[in-house]
């Protein structure tokens, strides 16, 4: 039996996209109390998420946002209902960086195709923390706003 959350997240999937929902199955939880699905219809594929906290899904909704805007490679939020605290973002698969390292743990050094991937998430990280700090609202960082304070003044 599912969820009055759930029930809404399917909700929630037929607006977004037109669609009835197929599947909706669970996807492991990672650092966080959020519930993630991947949600299926019959073309199209998102990652549901419940967020019983309010602030915190504001500040990913609203940091996420900003990160798009300021053309960085964050996952598109397709629809969200703050009022239930659930959103749908794009579903990026399955495999993080840190499992394909895993799969070469076996070699002394990582392939060069790791160590790319590696080198282009670095300087991804330097523009999300020189360029998108600037304008960002850290008045909603989670769990307490002066944890990031702005690190980006005199820079």
């Amino acid at each position: 039996m599912r969820s009055l959350k759930e029930l809404e997240l399917i909700k929630l999937f037929r607006d977004w996209s037109g669609e009835e929902m197929l599947e909706l199955s669970p996807i492991k939880n990672s650092g966080s109390n959020r519930q993630y699905f991947r949600l299926r219809g019959s073309s199209k594929i998102a990652v549901g998420v419940i967020g019983e906290d309010a602030k915190e899904n504001k500040a990913f909704l609203s940091f996420s946002a900003h990160f798009k805007k300021c053309g960085l490679n964050v996952p598109e939020v397709y629809a969200s209902d703050e009022i239930h605290g659930i959103y749908i973002v794009r579903d990026l698969g399955d495999v993080s960086l840190f499992d394909l390292l895993m799969d070469e743990k076996s070699s002394k050094f990582p392939s060069a195709e790791i160590e790319n991937l590696y080198k282009r998430s670095l300087r991804e990280l330097i523009r999300f923390q020189l360029h998108a700090g600037k304008n960002l609202d850290y008045s909603l960082c989670f769990p307490a706003p002066n944890l990031m304070s702005n690190p980006c003044n005199g820079i």
